[in-house]
């Protein structure tokens, strides 16, 4: 006879975040506005925060004010960022690197940009 009851440890890494696992290889949080630069609001409208499959995205960076979204980066401690989440507005994405901040203290070393 099998035993069909899902595995806790799956069921608790799917749950998980990919960066939750990773976070030890941060040192510090950055925020920026950013941009899909494949998004036409001439012929497309304005921009959705969650779009449908099937968009392919040409996300960078921005001025304040031309973004689409907000989105908190992990510092890499070896150089370099990775996008952490992505939040429809600059008060979300600060209030989710705050929370991040008071969490994990690692991150303090180099706390937060931007």
């Amino acid at each position: 006879m099998t035993d069909d009851r899902p595995n806790p440890i799956e069921k608790a890494n799917a749950a998980t975040p990919w960066w939750m696992k990773e976070i030890r290889t941060f040192d510090g949080l950055e925020i920026h506005p950013v941009r899909d630069h494949n998004w036409d609001e001439d012929t497309m409208g304005i921009r959705p925060f969650h779009i449908s499959d099937g968009h392919e995205t040409c996300c960078e960076p921005c001025q304040p004010g031309e973004e689409h979204f907000w989105s908190v980066y992990g510092h890499l401690t070896e150089g370099g960022i990775l996008c952490i989440e992505d939040f429809p507005t600059e008060t979300e994405a600060r209030a989710f690197a705050a929370q991040l901040l008071n969490t994990y203290p690692h991150l303090r070393k180099h706390g937060l940009w931007g």
